[in-house]
């Protein structure tokens, strides 16, 4: 409330706006009116008064264009945590393919560059790393294939979005890691079906440096968000041989992945929801046998995030804009394995160029997966 002593004879206040938008901390933000009181008429101590309707103060509320940095943040998280399962395919497919019965120890490497529409979107440069042991059974009706693997990753983005009047304050820049374990199994039939499993579970932080800005105490806050994750993975197929050189495989996938809620003080009460992502893939690969040692393959077909919606509550209960990554994206992968010959020792090597294209998503990644059977 501004206070006017005093002020020329037969002169007059005047208004050029009569409202305006204050911003409580780094979160929310909603309008206010500006009148003059002038109740004795003689010009002299009159006020200027900055109005809140207080009936109308809760639901007047709303977030700030900034805080959409913090589901921005969720979502390159989830974006990660699906890469890695593209890693740690890799490790089963190479396990149950070689045959080999005997102890093997695995470490497979990806990276590549990852962007996702998210209403805004976001990209990623991401590394990860899977290494474990495993071993083949053979039984009556085909060969179980299983392996425990620990996993881990690293990625810095880059969230492209509007900050409103934050804009020039906020850096849009972090970066993630994560780490944690996977059990995976795989039942190859004799009769060329079949059908694999896998269960992830680990933690993954995530950090946008100076992402908050609180305009009245002009302090800059980070975004960090400290999540556990869970994912399973589900799916099955058949081999289609049609010669001694040449085979399709066709096969369906399906993913999830749950990321708990986080909560943490940012000039402001800051809570993410927990995030469930649901993705279904359907593809087929075509395999070449070059020689007993190698085997170029190259597939195609398509994938589906049906949610991976990340949402965010503030002060008072007030939602902010939240981060989705759904949409369909059509997938593509050429590779090459080099393996021992049958009931050898020595190192097995795959690498693979693989790639994704949607309206909402798009990425180029490269695995490379080696194994050293005993």
């Amino acid at each position: 409330m501004l206070k006017v002593k005093s002020f020329a004879h037969d002169s007059s206040i005047a208004l050029t706006s009569t409202a305006s938008t204050f911003t409580v901390g780094s979160t929310l933000q909603a309008n206010g009116t500006v009148s003059v009181s002038d109740s004795d008429g003689d010009s002299k101590d009159d006020t200027v008064t900055y109005t809140i309707d207080p009936t109308k103060y809760g639901s007047a509320l709303s977030a700030q264009m900034q805080t959409h940095a913090v589901t921005m943040v969720a979502s390159a998280a989830t974006t990660a945590l699906n890469k890695m399962s593209e890693t740690s395919e890799v490790a089963l497919m190479n396990l149950s393919a070689s045959g080999n019965a005997d102890t093997q120890l695995f470490c497979a490497v990806g990276g590549g560059f990852s962007r996702v529409e998210t209403g805004s979107h976001v990209s990623l440069r991401s590394v990860n790393l899977s290494f474990g042991v495993g071993n083949n059974h053979k039984i009556d009706y085909g060969r179980l294939s299983w392996g425990v693997a620990f996993e881990t990753g690293y990625s810095v983005f880059h969230s492209h979005y509007d900050a409103g009047a934050a804009e020039p304050f906020v850096s849009k820049k972090g970066h993630l890691n994560f780490y944690g374990g996977a059990i995976l199994g795989k039942f190859d039939f004799n009769n060329l079906y079949h059908a694999n499993a896998t269960l992830r579970a680990g933690h993954i932080y995530s950090k946008q440096n100076n992402g908050l800005y609180d305009s009245s105490s002009s302090q800059n806050y980070d975004v960090k968000l400290n999540q556990s994750y869970f994912g399973i993975e589900l799916g099955g197929g058949k081999i289609i041989k049609i010669d001694d050189i040449n085979s399709v495989g066709l096969y369906a996938k399906y993913y999830y992945l749950h990321q708990d809620l986080d909560s943490f003080y940012a000039g402001g009460n800051y809570t993410v929801h927990s995030i469930n992502s649901h993705r279904l893939k359907i593809a087929g690969r075509y395999q070449y046998n070059v020689s007993k040692r190698g085997t170029l393959y190259a597939g195609l077909g398509g994938e589906y995030e049906f949610d991976g919606k990340a949402e965010l509550t503030l002060d008072y209960g007030v939602k902010a804009d939240s981060s989705k990554i759904d949409g369909f994206r059509t997938c593509a992968e050429v590779g090459f394995i080099l393996k021992p010959d049958e009931n050898m020792k020595g190192l097995s090597f795959d690498i693979a160029v693989k790639g994704r294209y949607g309206s909402k998503y798009r990425d180029i990644f490269a695995n490379a997966e080696v194994k050293y059977y005993f």
